[in-house]
């Protein structure tokens, strides 16, 4: 959130100052960092899972499922951290409310994941890990689509 929270503010201005190629060289800064960021900090938090998960509370019985959840889940984090990040730069843009539907969309999607890994595919602890983690890609797919399509035209060069 950082990132998105400080480079949003540079995006503002670049943008009130008619400075677009700005604004999108500073969107493509937080990608790569926030990209380069949560993965790294992901890999070090499945190393070191064993060491993690009781620190917060999954001793015992609680260990196994604390695993599963915890080892679906921080393999949506990256995309996690864009939604985040993209969220801020979103509302920076002046577009409040496309960034609340992208925080609506995965809390109702979740619900609705829920409900139907939990109880319908009887999935348990696996079905609440991936509907949280499918959930996180259902708002970066709409972030990705209003972003490509309305603000900053992302392209990916080499």
């Amino acid at each position: 959130m950082s990132i998105g929270v400080g480079g949003g503010s540079i995006i503002s201005r670049a943008l009130g100052n008619n400075e677009n190629k700005k604004a999108i060289l500073i969107f493509g800064n937080q990608l790569t960092m926030t990209v380069l960021l949560t993965i790294i900090f992901s890999f070090f938090g499945l190393v070191f899972i064993d060491s993690i998960i009781p620190i917060f509370g999954g001793k015992g019985n609680l260990f196994l499922p604390a695993k599963i959840y915890y080892t679906i889940i921080l393999y949506g984090v990256p995309v996690l951290a864009f939604c985040m990040m993209a969220n801020n730069s979103i509302r920076a843009e002046g577009k409040p409310k496309i960034a609340m539907y992208a925080m609506l969309l995965p809390s109702i999607s979740n619900l609705f994941l829920d409900y139907v890994f939990i109880y319908v595919l009887d999935m348990g602890m696996y079905g609440a890990a991936w509907a949280t983690t499918i959930s996180y890609f259902v708002c970066a797919l709409y972030i990705y689509i209003y972003i490509y399509f309305r603000t900053f035209r992302i392209k990916i060069k080499f």
